[in-house]
């Protein structure tokens, strides 16, 4: 029933001054009646009607008031029922109850108990036609999302190499996604472990379902739970309507939890019942909901050190590891460089309808020799910048810069070493900068690791870096 139409109510007693003074009780409501005084009579009315509520005496003419909701029932003509009696017939209220009547009226009984009863049906009819709503747009929300995300995924999906290393992960994640087991992906930055996670998506029966990517490492502490499980109204402050979690979402395809080990410990148990037994819990909720999803996460640090450090359950990693992937850095797949520098020359000259200038010989060889610390991500990287500004000779040389061995002096002692000349705030400022890249340096670009470093908080070295950024547009601007 839609909370805006008027509900259809049909009431049938064969005895005429129970069945007016019924009518009237209820004419007083925004109600439409129906009345009957035989179940012939009714029959003829929910033959041609679908009603929302059937009221019937349990005594009538031919049959009886069971006889009726049965048919109606079983032909999707009301959706709920009360029956009323005036008798304590123990096997027909037992029949009652199999058929799924929940209200019972005992003769006599005040107006109060009738509409209580039919408000009781009418708020559960409500609630399951909203819930049935919900469902249906969630769904449709969810395909809409799939297709457009697996045409993203497969246009992305570009995992290129022949070294041996790779081609066993990959054999290992072609397994992950037809077991349909959980994972966790290690590896150091940049080495495609979001990408490995969705070819495992797009190679197993949940490619049609949703993949939902979780940063662990960018969701606030306090709010951690209500983002993965879900909450109620009012559960906590601003909490203005209920919401879903990460894994309802997800349910029937896959969860990538990115920088795992970032989970408070705290929450782990509560995680680990997820992955375990697929139920969750939102927050201020008393009910459990039972979930089906695949539990991909990935991490760049020693997983095993984390365990026996106590900062990761033991038993949280064995459920999560049931798959166990390490991708290579680059610097150990051989030849991979020059094939990745081939495919991604060809891929951005094409993206950007711009050809490249030559590679200098000497360039070529620093590229292929390079260790590369930010893996795949910095050698492509590299790549779009000097299809799109090689030809600009400062850039071209600031570009070859990356390619100088860093004395070992670093971070912060490297900055500190920065030589003021007029004790401004605009040098301050420069400073600040050096600092702040040269420590997302040490870590590899991992942000929330140099944030817990600076003593930032991850949003907070965002801010910051959205500042760098910008200032640095109006410089350019200038």
């Amino acid at each position: 029933m839609n909370k805006n139409s008027i509900p259809k109510i049909l009431i049938v007693d064969d005895d005429y001054t129970v069945l007016k003074d019924l009518e009237i009780s209820l004419s007083e409501k925004n109600y439409e009646l129906f009345t009957a005084a035989s179940y012939k009579e009714a029959l003829g009315i929910l033959s041609d009607n679908r009603l929302d509520i059937l009221i019937t005496d349990l005594v009538l003419p031919q049959n009886s008031g069971i006889d009726l909701i049965k048919f109606a029932a079983e032909n999707n003509k009301i959706y709920g029922s009360i029956l009323m009696t005036g008798y304590s017939d123990e096997k027909a209220l037992i029949e009652a109850a199999h058929l799924g009547v929940k209200e019972i009226l005992k003769k006599p009984f005040s107006d109060t108990e009738l509409f209580s009863a039919i408000e009781k049906i009418l708020e559960k009819q409500a609630l399951e036609e909203e819930n049935k709503r919900l469902t249906e747009k969630l769904k449709q929300e969810n395909i809409i999302l799939s297709q457009e995300l697996s045409k993203k995924i497969k246009d992305s999906l570009e995992i290129i190499g022949e070294s041996p290393r790779l081609i066993n992960a990959l054999e290992k994640a072609q397994i992950v996604a037809q077991s349909q087991i959980n994972c966790i992906i290690g590896g150091e930055n940049g080495t495609g472990k979001e990408l490995l996670a969705k070819y495992i998506h797009q190679n197993g029966p949940r490619k049609d379902k949703p993949f939902v990517e979780v940063n662990c490492a960018a969701l606030s502490p306090t709010l951690f739970e209500a983002e993965l499980f879900g909450h109620k109204k009012g559960a906590f402050t601003n909490a203005n309507e209920s919401r879903a979690g990460f894994f309802e979402v997800a349910d029937g395809g896959i969860l990538f939890l990115d920088e795992i080990t970032e989970i408070p410990f705290e929450l782990q148990a509560k995680l680990l019942t997820a992955v375990e037994y697929g139920l969750i819990r939102r927050v201020g909720d008393t009910k459990d909901i039972k979930v089906n999803v695949q539990v991909i996460a990935a991490t760049n640090r020693d997983i095993n050190s984390l365990v026996d450090d106590g900062k990761l359950r033991r038993d949280l990693y064995h459920r999560l590891s049931e798959g166990l992937i390490v991708l290579p850095p680059l610097r150990e797949r051989g030849n991979d460089i020059k094939i990745l520098l081939d495919f991604y020359l060809a891929k951005y000259e094409q993206e950007f309808n711009k050809k490249a200038k030559e590679m200098p010989k000497d360039l070529w060889e620093k590229i292929i020799n390079y260790k590369w610390p930010g893996n795949v991500r910095q050698l492509t990287n590299f790549i779009k910048k000097w299809v799109l500004f090689g030809e600009d000779t400062i850039i071209e040389k600031s570009l070859e810069n990356i390619f100088v061995e860093e004395p070992e002096k670093q971070g912060i002692e490297r900055v500190l070493s920065f030589d003021f000349i007029d004790g401004t705030f605009e040098e301050l400022e420069k400073a600040k900068k050096l600092l702040i890249y040269k420590i997302l340096d040490k870590y590899n670009g991992n942000k929330s690791q140099a944030a817990r470093h600076l003593g930032l908080t991850y949003q907070g070295l965002l801010k910051m870096l959205k500042k760098f950024e910008e200032n640095g547009k109006d410089k350019t601007a200038e």
